[in-house]
Parts: C-alpha cells; structure tokens; sequence
C-alpha cells in the first residue's frame, strides 16, 4: 500500500511540475513525462517480479500448456504498451494516432487471446464429451 501511495505522489509530482513546464512553454514537458512514466513502470515491474515469479511456480504445478500464461501475460504487456503510447500521443496533441495506436492494442490483443480461447473451448468440448 505504500509504494502505491508513494507512486501517487510522484505521478501527483510529475503532472505539477508538468502543468508549470507547460505554462512556461518549455519543451522539458514531454521528457519529464516520459521519465515519470519510466520511473513509474520500472517501480511496478520491480515490486511485480517476485509475485510473477511465485504465480509461474503455482502454475507449474497445474497441467495447463506452457503457452497460456506466455499469452495472457503478452496481452497484458500489449495493452499497457498500446495504451502508454496512445497517452504519449494524445499528451502531445495527436489524437488520431492515439486512437488508432489504441485500437491497434486492442486487436492485437483479441488475435493473442484466440489460442486461449480455443484452447477453453476444447477443454469445454472435452468434459460435454466424457
């Protein structure tokens, strides 16, 4: 709960200092978001690795195929990368881009999820048959 809190005050930072660098017309806005961004992944990505690593060794011990959770961890990283981008493009004043780039994430994301989904879909089939 504290590094969500501490997470919070430097996005709250960020986007102050932000708001000033803008007012003064300075081209360090978009850097300094593009830092805090960084910074603010790097921290989540850090305090996630442990508990990626623990839910990987639960799911090794389930007989789910390798590829499910490669997946669905793919689609999440889609996503965040996507929607991050499309931010960065609307924060600079291209909104057609950050729409497109949006949607883009969004599809990539079905395509990944269609192995998952035939894969539920056999199980299903598998136990109505037995």
């Amino acid at each position: 709960m504290t590094i969500v809190l501490k997470l919070c005050a430097l996005a709250l930072a960020a986007s102050l200092f932000s708001l000033f660098l803008r007012a003064q017309q300075s081209p360090l806005t978009l850097p300094l978001q593009i830092a805090a961004v960084a910074v603010l992944a790097g921290v989540v990505l850090s305090t996630l690795g442990g508990r990626l690593t623990s839910f990987f060794s639960v799911l090794e011990r389930v007989s789910l195929p390798s590829a499910l959770p490669q997946t669905l961890f793919k689609g999440a990283a889609v996503c965040l990368v996507s929607e991050l981008c499309a931010a960065l493009c609307r924060e600079s004043g291209s909104a057609a881009a950050a729409d497109a780039l949006s949607f883009a994430g969004r599809m990539f994301t079905v395509v990944l999820a269609l192995p998952v989904c035939e894969t539920v879909i056999e199980t299903v089939l598998e136990l109505i048959a037995s």
